[in-house]
């Protein structure tokens, strides 16, 4: 693919996951309503307890699907048939395994559930584990397909599974809303969620045999040994890290539970409702670029990759900074007037939601050319660093909760300390492994940016306090905009003259241009 193929398939997916996101915003907020009107925060506590435990059993997944994904970019940017099929007879194979071994470890631990939920809990057990099996059941079959879309997102065609997976959303939320409102059910609620899903899968499934035929051919071509030992290391380094990512941030729905409340998982599912529509809105766009950096990279374009990272850099910059900031001024006026006042959180919580999203995301340029290369263990000891976090985040979490008075705040600082390992190892392997210069570069721009993002912070946050009124609907206008003149005016100021600002500009022209999205 040449690259101004490449960029319009990114402007493609990037567009079509802004637009799912924006779709799902819509009526995520509606279905959450309903939700804690026609049910109860503690079943909203629930829901999010056992999202944590199906992200617990998915590691089972063991970063497969990744590490394969990435073993595609190539064969598929040279048209190499044979390895394609030979790839995906293996992805099949593997993933059918994996949705066994998650239905076998997740029936496995029915007899241990009651140990991460709240003792004071008012809902039966019974029906706990028949809402657990649900859940279980729903991953299983998501698995039988999953390998199916993957090979759509790694010839770079993403906006079609995303452009399903919104209308999926679409049909999905309107009838569990009506599902709300008629039975009051949450096991028909939950039900109507796979058959959807289910359904979505199976079309991928047919959509993906149609765009490359071949998929369905015999085996003709024996995947080479150096290719099986590479995916066994990227599989083992993507595996640990899925574990360190589920300590990290699966874990505070369990914390919460055990330490907290239900009733506190549901309060934090709603700002984590608002950060993920956010992130999917902006900062998923990397995801969507890693198979445009892959084929990049694949067809031996080198020259100007470091300026190109620095670009990505500052997008990442200017969308992670943006929604952290916005997030953190706006987000306790959203919950007020969406949920209402006993649903807020403090704002020391708040800040802190805001700082570990804005640690997390700010690396996914880095993620993006490590993931478009297959940096997961370019040294043994490399892949035990994620676990490093995990565990420091989970002794930290736990210490914090028994110092702190306010528990909910000890589980997420316990987050913020831990996300200093990840944010010295990523660039790392990145700037040692693939661009071969120092680290303390890297550093310069991070530390320069956040610097800038905390000013812009500052002052949003300073003169949202004198501006706001006793009308949270118009608070909400008022802080987006401040935001939006805050940061835009103080990123211009800063950066207008620099080599990446233009970068984003002539992307913008180009996109507005674009006659073929």
């Amino acid at each position: 693919m040449n690259q101004d193929g490449r960029k319009i398939s990114v402007i493609k997916n990037v567009i079509a996951q802004m637009f799912s996101a924006v779709i799902q915003t819509a009526l995520g907020f509606v279905a959450r309503k309903l939700f804690v009107t026609y049910l109860t925060t503690e079943l909203l506590g629930l829901n999010g307890l056992m999202t944590s435990i199906i992200s617990m059993l998915s590691i089972a997944e063991l970063g497969v699907g990744e590490a394969i994904n990435y073993s595609l970019y190539t064969p598929l940017a040279k048209g190499d048939k044979a390895q394609v099929n030979a790839i995906m007879k293996l992805y099949k194979k593997l993933y059918l395994g994996i949705a066994g071994v998650i239905l076998a470890i997740g029936l496995a631990i029915i007899p241990f559930l009651h140990l991460v939920i709240d003792a004071d809990i008012t809902l039966p057990f019974s029906y706990i584990y028949k809402i657990y099996f649900l859940f279980l059941f729903d991953t299983f079959l998501s698995y039988c397909l999953a390998y199916s879309r993957n090979i759509i997102t790694a010839d770079q065609k993403d906006y079609i599974v995303t452009n399903a997976d919104s209308i999926t959303q679409i049909i999905t939320v309107i009838l569990q809303i009506g599902i709300l409102v008629i039975t009051k059910s949450y096991v028909l609620y939950l039900l109507v969620k796979t058959v959807v899903a289910f359904g979505r899968n199976v079309l991928l499934h047919f959509k993906s045999i149609k765009m490359h035929p071949y998929i369905k051919d015999k085996q003709t071509k024996k995947l080479s040994k150096e290719y099986l030992k590479e995916l066994v290391d990227n599989v083992k380094a993507l595996f640990v890290t899925r574990i360190s990512y589920f300590i990290v941030s699966g874990t505070d729905n369990m914390l919460l539970s055990s330490f907290v409340s239900l009733t506190s998982v549901g309060l934090y599912s709603n700002y984590l409702t608002i950060l993920t529509l956010i992130n999917k809105t902006f900062n998923t766009v990397f995801d969507k670029a890693k198979a445009g950096v892959g084929n990049f990279i694949a067809e031996g374009n080198t020259d100007n990759l470091y300026q190109l990272f620095k670009n990505i850099f500052f997008i990442n910059f200017v969308f992670t900074s943006f929604t952290s900031i916005g997030f953190y001024v706006v987000c306790n006026e959203v919950i007020g007037a969406w949920m209402g006042n006993s649903f807020l959180l403090s704002t020391g919580v708040v800040f802190l939601l805001a700082f570990n999203n804005y640690s997390r995301y700010i690396l996914q340029a880095c993620e993006c050319f490590r993931g478009a290369m297959g940096l997961y263990s370019p040294r043994p000891f490399v892949k035990y660093l994620a676990l490093l976090e995990g565990i420091i985040n989970l002794v930290a979490s736990v210490g914090f909760i028994f110092i702190l008075e306010e528990r909910i705040l000890g589980v997420f600082l316990g987050t913020a300390v831990s996300t200093v390992v990840s944010t010295i190892a990523v660039p790392w392997i990145v700037y040692k492994f693939l661009f071969k210069r120092p680290l303390k570069e890297f550093f310069a721009i991070y530390f320069k940016y956040m610097l800038i993002g905390a000013i812009a912070m500052a002052l949003c946050r300073i003169c949202s306090i004198f501006i706001y009124t006793d009308n949270r609907l118009l608070n909400i206008v008022i802080g987006g905009l401040l935001c939006v003149i805050i940061v835009g005016i103080v990123y211009l100021i800063f950066f207008y003259k620099t080599e990446e600002f233009k970068y984003v500009k002539s992307l913008a022209v180009s996109i507005l241009k674009s006659k073929k999205v």
